[in-house]
Protein backbone atom coordinates (compact mmCIF):
# COMPACT_ATOMS: atom_id res chain seq x y z
CA UNK A 1 0.00 0.00 0.00
CA UNK A 2 2.37 2.53 0.98
CA UNK A 3 4.62 1.61 -2.18
CA UNK A 4 1.54 2.21 -4.60
CA UNK A 5 0.89 5.70 -2.50
CA UNK A 6 4.61 6.69 -3.07
CA UNK A 7 4.22 5.42 -7.10
CA UNK A 8 0.78 7.48 -7.14
CA UNK A 9 2.38 10.75 -5.86
CA UNK A 10 5.75 10.18 -7.79
CA UNK A 11 3.35 10.28 -10.91
CA UNK A 12 1.49 13.23 -9.95
CA UNK A 13 4.84 14.76 -9.15
CA UNK A 14 6.01 14.91 -13.22
CA UNK A 15 2.49 15.87 -13.87
CA UNK A 16 1.85 20.05 -14.75
CA UNK A 17 -0.94 19.54 -12.39
CA UNK A 18 1.37 19.42 -9.46
CA UNK A 19 3.21 22.47 -10.19
CA UNK A 20 -0.28 24.45 -10.82
CA UNK A 21 -1.33 22.92 -7.06
CA UNK A 22 1.67 24.14 -5.52
CA UNK A 23 1.51 27.75 -7.07
CA UNK A 24 -2.24 27.85 -5.47
CA UNK A 25 -1.30 26.60 -2.35
CA UNK A 26 1.45 29.12 -2.16
CA UNK A 27 -0.76 31.72 -3.04
CA UNK A 28 -3.44 31.13 -0.80
CA UNK A 29 -0.90 30.32 1.95
CA UNK A 30 0.40 34.18 0.73
CA UNK A 31 -3.19 35.63 0.94
CA UNK A 32 -4.18 34.21 4.23
CA UNK A 33 -1.46 35.53 5.75
CA UNK A 34 -1.49 38.89 5.16
CA UNK A 35 -5.31 39.07 5.23
CA UNK A 36 -7.33 37.64 8.37
CA UNK A 37 -10.23 38.18 6.30
CA UNK A 38 -8.89 36.06 3.00
CA UNK A 39 -9.72 32.36 4.51
CA UNK A 40 -13.37 32.96 5.98
CA UNK A 41 -16.43 30.98 4.87
CA UNK A 42 -18.18 33.75 3.55
CA UNK A 43 -15.01 34.69 1.45
CA UNK A 44 -15.17 31.05 0.27
CA UNK A 45 -18.47 31.12 -1.08
CA UNK A 46 -17.97 34.76 -2.27
CA UNK A 47 -15.31 33.34 -4.93
CA UNK A 48 -16.63 30.75 -5.84
CA UNK A 49 -20.17 32.39 -6.62
CA UNK A 50 -17.71 34.88 -8.90
CA UNK A 51 -15.86 31.87 -10.35
CA UNK A 52 -18.89 30.03 -11.04
CA UNK A 53 -19.58 31.67 -14.88
CA UNK A 54 -15.35 30.60 -15.70
CA UNK A 55 -15.89 27.60 -14.42
CA UNK A 56 -18.55 26.52 -16.28
CA UNK A 57 -17.53 28.07 -19.55
CA UNK A 58 -14.38 26.17 -19.17
CA UNK A 59 -16.35 22.59 -18.42
CA UNK A 60 -18.16 23.67 -22.02
CA UNK A 61 -14.90 24.29 -23.87
CA UNK A 62 -12.52 21.84 -22.48
CA UNK A 63 -15.21 19.12 -24.09
CA UNK A 64 -14.94 21.05 -27.11
CA UNK A 65 -11.36 21.20 -27.34
CA UNK A 66 -11.11 17.38 -26.21
CA UNK A 67 -12.58 16.47 -29.60
CA UNK A 68 -10.63 18.44 -31.44
CA UNK A 69 -12.70 21.48 -32.21
CA UNK A 70 -12.53 25.01 -30.80
CA UNK A 71 -15.71 27.86 -30.23
CA UNK A 72 -14.39 31.29 -29.82
CA UNK A 73 -18.08 32.74 -29.78
CA UNK A 74 -18.80 31.44 -26.51
CA UNK A 75 -19.07 34.72 -24.50
CA UNK A 76 -21.54 36.04 -27.28
CA UNK A 77 -23.89 33.26 -27.00
CA UNK A 78 -23.82 33.05 -23.11
CA UNK A 79 -24.37 36.22 -23.37
CA UNK A 80 -27.60 36.71 -25.89
CA UNK A 81 -29.07 33.47 -23.67
CA UNK A 82 -28.86 35.99 -20.45
CA UNK A 83 -30.13 38.62 -22.24
CA UNK A 84 -33.09 36.64 -23.79
CA UNK A 85 -33.70 35.25 -20.84
CA UNK A 86 -33.77 38.10 -18.33
CA UNK A 87 -36.20 39.95 -21.20
CA UNK A 88 -38.65 37.20 -21.08
CA UNK A 89 -38.55 37.16 -17.20
CA UNK A 90 -38.99 41.06 -17.18
CA UNK A 91 -42.14 40.89 -19.27
CA UNK A 92 -43.61 38.13 -18.67
CA UNK A 93 -42.01 36.35 -15.34
CA UNK A 94 -42.09 32.29 -15.20
CA UNK A 95 -39.61 30.70 -13.42
CA UNK A 96 -36.00 29.54 -12.91
CA UNK A 97 -36.91 26.57 -15.21
CA UNK A 98 -38.75 28.54 -17.82
CA UNK A 99 -35.92 31.00 -17.92
CA UNK A 100 -32.89 27.78 -18.02
CA UNK A 101 -35.20 26.29 -20.50
CA UNK A 102 -35.05 29.65 -22.52
CA UNK A 103 -31.02 30.29 -22.23
CA UNK A 104 -30.90 26.72 -23.11
CA UNK A 105 -32.85 26.87 -26.84
CA UNK A 106 -30.70 29.96 -27.44
CA UNK A 107 -27.69 28.74 -26.98
CA UNK A 108 -28.59 25.67 -29.48
CA UNK A 109 -29.67 27.64 -31.82
CA UNK A 110 -26.79 29.94 -32.15
CA UNK A 111 -24.34 27.00 -31.44
CA UNK A 112 -26.37 25.02 -34.63
CA UNK A 113 -25.71 28.24 -36.73
CA UNK A 114 -21.67 27.75 -35.92
CA UNK A 115 -22.47 24.14 -36.49
CA UNK A 116 -23.85 24.66 -40.06
CA UNK A 117 -21.68 27.89 -41.54
CA UNK A 118 -18.35 25.46 -40.51
CA UNK A 119 -19.80 22.31 -42.44
CA UNK A 120 -21.36 24.18 -45.56
CA UNK A 121 -18.47 26.29 -45.32
CA UNK A 122 -16.17 23.76 -44.59
CA UNK A 123 -13.78 26.52 -43.43
CA UNK A 124 -11.86 26.09 -39.83
CA UNK A 125 -14.17 26.59 -36.91
CA UNK A 126 -11.91 28.79 -35.41
CA UNK A 127 -12.51 31.04 -38.52
CA UNK A 128 -16.57 31.00 -37.71
CA UNK A 129 -16.56 31.07 -34.56
CA UNK A 130 -14.20 34.37 -34.50
CA UNK A 131 -16.54 36.03 -37.14
CA UNK A 132 -20.01 35.18 -35.02
CA UNK A 133 -18.63 36.11 -32.11
CA UNK A 134 -18.78 39.71 -33.25
CA UNK A 135 -21.91 39.11 -35.16
CA UNK A 136 -23.78 37.74 -32.14
CA UNK A 137 -22.24 40.39 -30.26
CA UNK A 138 -22.91 43.45 -32.48
CA UNK A 139 -26.72 42.07 -32.79
CA UNK A 140 -27.15 41.60 -28.86
CA UNK A 141 -25.81 45.54 -28.86
CA UNK A 142 -27.82 46.70 -31.81
CA UNK A 143 -31.59 45.25 -30.35
CA UNK A 144 -30.60 45.94 -26.39
CA UNK A 145 -29.45 49.34 -27.59
CA UNK A 146 -26.76 48.98 -24.46
CA UNK A 147 -29.60 49.53 -22.06
CA UNK A 148 -29.27 47.40 -18.58
CA UNK A 149 -31.96 45.29 -17.42
CA UNK A 150 -33.66 46.49 -14.11
CA UNK A 151 -36.49 45.13 -11.95
CA UNK A 152 -36.35 41.93 -11.94
CA UNK A 153 -38.88 40.00 -9.72
CA UNK A 154 -37.57 39.33 -6.19
CA UNK A 155 -37.30 35.62 -6.45
CA UNK A 156 -34.53 35.63 -9.10
CA UNK A 157 -32.83 38.12 -7.29
CA UNK A 158 -32.77 36.26 -4.67
CA UNK A 159 -31.75 33.22 -6.12
CA UNK A 160 -31.93 29.45 -5.31
CA UNK A 161 -30.10 28.29 -1.98
CA UNK A 162 -29.59 25.01 -0.48
CA UNK A 163 -29.23 26.55 3.03
CA UNK A 164 -27.66 30.25 3.72
CA UNK A 165 -26.06 31.83 6.91
CA UNK A 166 -25.28 35.31 7.94
CA UNK A 167 -21.33 35.70 8.24
CA UNK A 168 -19.91 37.95 11.13
CA UNK A 169 -19.68 40.99 8.79
CA UNK A 170 -23.38 40.90 8.50
CA UNK A 171 -23.61 39.93 4.92
CA UNK A 172 -25.61 36.89 4.16
CA UNK A 173 -23.76 33.61 2.54
CA UNK A 174 -25.34 30.36 0.97
CA UNK A 175 -24.77 27.38 -1.59
CA UNK A 176 -26.62 29.28 -4.28
CA UNK A 177 -27.15 28.58 -7.92
CA UNK A 178 -24.30 29.36 -10.14
CA UNK A 179 -22.02 26.76 -7.41
CA UNK A 180 -24.80 24.16 -7.83
CA UNK A 181 -24.64 24.60 -11.44
CA UNK A 182 -20.94 24.33 -11.61
CA UNK A 183 -20.90 21.29 -9.58
CA UNK A 184 -23.09 20.32 -12.02
CA UNK A 185 -21.39 20.44 -15.07
CA UNK A 186 -17.74 19.11 -13.27
CA UNK A 187 -19.37 16.08 -12.37
CA UNK A 188 -20.94 15.90 -16.03
CA UNK A 189 -18.01 16.62 -17.87
CA UNK A 190 -15.95 14.05 -15.05
CA UNK A 191 -18.38 11.49 -16.43
CA UNK A 192 -17.53 11.90 -19.95
CA UNK A 193 -14.21 12.02 -19.82
CA UNK A 194 -14.21 9.17 -17.01
CA UNK A 195 -14.41 6.80 -20.05
CA UNK A 196 -11.36 6.00 -21.79
CA UNK A 197 -11.52 3.50 -24.10
CA UNK A 198 -14.98 5.20 -24.94
CA UNK A 199 -14.28 8.52 -25.65
CA UNK A 200 -10.81 7.35 -27.68
CA UNK A 201 -12.88 5.00 -29.79
CA UNK A 202 -15.76 7.90 -30.39
CA UNK A 203 -13.33 10.29 -31.35
CA UNK A 204 -11.46 8.31 -33.61
CA UNK A 205 -14.68 6.98 -35.29
CA UNK A 206 -15.98 10.73 -35.72
CA UNK A 207 -12.45 12.19 -36.77
CA UNK A 208 -11.89 9.64 -38.89
CA UNK A 209 -15.29 9.08 -40.59
CA UNK A 210 -17.28 12.27 -40.02
CA UNK A 211 -14.91 14.90 -39.76
CA UNK A 212 -17.42 17.80 -40.39
CA UNK A 213 -19.36 15.89 -37.77
CA UNK A 214 -17.14 17.61 -35.39
CA UNK A 215 -17.87 20.64 -35.83
CA UNK A 216 -21.52 20.48 -35.54
CA UNK A 217 -20.90 18.26 -32.15
CA UNK A 218 -18.64 20.30 -30.34
CA UNK A 219 -20.21 23.57 -30.91
CA UNK A 220 -23.84 22.00 -29.45
CA UNK A 221 -22.20 20.69 -25.95
CA UNK A 222 -20.46 23.98 -26.24
CA UNK A 223 -23.79 26.27 -26.21
CA UNK A 224 -25.55 23.91 -24.42
CA UNK A 225 -23.14 23.76 -21.37
CA UNK A 226 -22.36 27.69 -21.63
CA UNK A 227 -25.94 28.54 -21.28
CA UNK A 228 -26.07 27.42 -17.84
CA UNK A 229 -24.59 30.87 -16.83
CA UNK A 230 -27.58 32.48 -17.28
CA UNK A 231 -27.89 31.42 -13.83
CA UNK A 232 -25.11 33.54 -12.64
Amino acid sequence: MLNQFQGALATFAKRHEFYLSLMIVLIVSVLSITSEDFLTLGNVFDMSVSSALLGIMACGLFVVLIAGGIDISFPATAAIAQYVAATYILNIGGNFMIAFAIATVVGVLLGMINATLVYKLKVPAIIITISTLNVFFGLLIYFSNGEWLYGFPDWFMDGIEIFSFTGSDGYDYGLSLPILTLIAMIALTSFLMSKPAWAARSMRLVVTRMRPAVSVLTCLVSTCLCTATWAH
